[in-house]
């Protein structure tokens, strides 16, 4: 896997949608929802049938390579455990490079993504730690499209597959529960769905008041998978920072 070099900006993000309540004993679910908007960048390698295409978006390309996007993520809480669904959805077209036979000219190459990660994980908290232990899944949709301006279409293909994920993540509140440190961490795939998959998270949260919370931190994702059906290839890293805003009920 070559070089990560992609930045993203997100209203509330995996890892960064911060609860406003402190950790308190409790019989009584407490809810969030997050509403949130990533202009995801991406580097890595696609095989798309028998044409196999590399991409990396940097800061300056996301604006304009982003078509379309949607997240959204809710979490409910009672005493140590915890329900959350994450919903992210990308439509990306970016200029690309394709593996060719010597001397092939198809002039210039774009490839068209369309990505739904449905995740939902349980998470459990380990005593009187702020540490939850967290387990579920990562639902992957993949649409690809890659196009040449002399050729036209040069490969289409869709594929889907489910990853089961683990790990652990820290939610401490600090300053007299004003600020909330959150980190979460998780590996995933085992030859199930992708050969393996992680993710990393680290954030920051200001609790504005009781029902709102403003957070900023940095995630990172990959996911490496090798497929029989049309994606035959999928080596992908997305990460930055992110800007979020949580509400709870």
């Amino acid at each position: 896997m070559k070089s990560t070099r992609i930045l993203a900006f997100a209203l509330a993000g995996l890892g960064l949608g911060a609860g406003a309540q402190a950790q308190t004993a409790s019989n009584e679910w407490e809810f969030e929802l997050t509403p949130y908007l990533w202009a995801a960048g991406m580097d890595g390698t696609m095989a798309v049938g028998p044409k196999e295409a590399s991409v990396s978006v940097g800061f300056q390309d996301l604006l304009k390579s982003l078509d379309f996007g949607f997240m959204g993520r809710f979490e409910a809480r009672n005493d140590r455990w915890s329900l959350a669904t994450d919903l992210v959805y990308t439509n990306l077209g970016k200029d690309a490079q394709l593996q060719t036979d010597a001397g092939a000219d198809v002039g210039s190459v774009v490839l068209d993504t369309k990505m739904l990660v449905v995740e939902a994980t349980a998470g459990y908290r380990l005593g009187g730690s702020p540490v939850e232990a967290v387990a579920g899944a990562r639902i992957y949709s993949v649409k690809a499209d890659v196009q040449a301006d002399r050729l036209g279409e040069l490969a289409s293909g869709s594929g889907g597959w489910v990853d089961p994920i683990v790990g652990l993540r820290l939610r401490k509140w600090v300053g007299g529960d004003k600020w909330l440190i959150a980190l979460r961490g998780d590996v995933g795939g085992f030859g199930v769905g992708s050969d393996f998959a992680w993710a990393l998270s680290a954030g920051l949260g200001y609790r504005v008041n009781r029902t709102l919370t403003l957070s900023a931190g940095y995630r990172a994702w990959n996911f490496d998978r090798e497929g029989e059906r049309e994606i035959t290839k999928l080596d992908m890293t997305m990460a930055g920072f992110g800007l979020g805003m949580a509400i709870q009920f």
